[in-house]
């Protein structure tokens, strides 16, 4: 009960503290506070704050703390979500903002893409936004990696908003964007499509 009444009382003032600290160190702690204090009840709200503070935060030089606010983002919505929707678009949203960072965490994609493979219910939702974000001029690795394993296991479930064949040219243009080991991936992909 205790631990209740200073969650809820001290919320507001640790997000406060949070987007206005500039002390790498202290900022390690606030961050891992709100990671604490997050629980059924609340997550949404601070989840929604963590994010904000990684895509609106222009002092953080330091990737570490980018990877770790990427991560507990990850572990609270992977953690507390009850609605689909929201825990692939948050999900995703981290994917994708691997373009501007140096964020280096292969565990989150392959997470996602293990939770989609054993829940049947996410794998529409999954695929349809996966395929909003590859069709995006820049797409983060990520997304490509994410894409290529799951559209290339479940393209029947994006047929509504795109043919095979036009599926097989985007992953064809991203080939040239990305990494050998990805481009691997995404050469899989494209196999199986053909």
């Amino acid at each position: 009960v205790a631990i209740d009444a200073i969650r809820h009382d001290n919320l507001d003032l640790i997000i406060r503290l949070m987007n206005t600290e500039r002390d790498m160190s202290i900022l390690r702690k606030i961050v891992d506070l709100l990671y604490t204090f997050a629980d059924i009840d609340n997550v949404q709200v601070i989840v929604d704050h963590l994010l904000h503070f990684f895509l609106n935060s222009k002092h953080i030089s330091d990737p570490q703390i980018r990877s770790n606010i990427s991560v507990k983002i990850a572990i609270l919505t992977e953690k507390y979500a009850t609605d689909p929707n929201w825990y692939i678009d948050i999900s995703l949203k981290i994917l994708s903002l691997t373009i501007n960072t140096s964020f280096n965490d292969d565990e989150l994609w392959y997470r996602l893409c293990q939770i989609v493979v054993n829940n049947p219910q996410l794998r529409g939702i999954t695929c349809h936004n996966l395929l909003n974000y590859l069709v995006e001029k820049q797409t983060s690795e990520y997304i490509v990696k994410t894409s290529s394993f799951l559209l290339g296991e479940y393209p029947s479930l994006v047929m509504d908003m795109i043919s095979i064949e036009n599926l097989f040219t985007v992953f064809a243009e991203k080939y040239f964007t990305c990494s050998n080991s990805t481009r691997a991936m995404v050469l899989t992909t494209m196999i199986k499509l053909y």
